[in-house]
């Protein structure tokens, strides 16, 4: 599945993944290519804490099972 298809299904969690996809959701920027490379570049050129960072990690992980 395309990753931000996937967070658009999951911005009702209540958990740092449900809020990192409602983030996702309101950057008109973020990255539609589905490369972890990419998005995580994207993440840390734009300055995302640690919090933010582990929470797409952990997003990654669950929607590529």
């Amino acid at each position: 599945m395309i990753f931000r298809d996937w967070l658009k299904k999951n911005t009702v969690r209540d958990d740092a993944v449900g809020d990192f996809a409602r983030d996702v959701g309101m950057d008109l920027r973020f990255p539609t290519a589905d490369s972890k490379e990419r998005i995580q570049s994207y993440l840390q050129i734009n300055g995302a804490c640690t919090l933010a960072l582990d929470a797409f990690n952990a997003a990654w992980t669950e929607c590529k099972k």
